[in-house]
């Protein structure tokens, strides 16, 4: 049997790496922009497909789900370093009253998952008169 050593960047040992039992889990970080047309939301997510990642629009909770199946280990192989990640994930984001929720989309290109939710184009302040003295409440 073959003798692999790993080395980490300025890791200066030799020593054979065994598999570790605890597995990196899947921990998928999220940029989220607000731009002038649409709030943007991406996640590097590199192995997975479409089939892999659910997004989901609540009122103005975007859930956004995903997993990578572990790759199953073979009889009589030898593993010398288990660094990949697997598993699930989950984000969930509150979405302002702004955003147009019926014209979301979502897409992955190169490993980069990207939901874009625009914004309600006739979205405009409203201004508020203030009185010098108060209005009367009518029941």
């Amino acid at each position: 049997m073959a003798n692999i050593n790993v080395r980490r960047d300025g890791d200066t040992s030799r020593q054979q790496m065994m598999p570790n039992p605890f597995r990196a889990k899947l921990m998928t970080a999220f940029d989220v922009k607000d731009t002038p047309e649409a709030f943007v939301f991406q996640a590097d997510v590199p192995g997975l497909q479409e089939k892999d990642i659910e997004v989901q629009l609540q009122g103005n909770r975007l859930t956004i789900r995903g997993k990578r199946e572990s790759e199953r280990e073979q009889p009589g192989y030898t593993y010398y370093a288990y660094e990949r990640s697997f598993g699930s994930f989950a984000r969930s984001f509150t979405l302002p009253d702004s955003a147009d929720a019926e014209k979301c989309n979502a897409s992955l290109c190169d490993g980069v998952l990207t939901v874009m939710v625009p914004k309600k184009s006739n979205e405009q302040p409203k201004t508020i008169a203030v009185n010098k003295t108060p209005q009367s409440m009518k029941s």
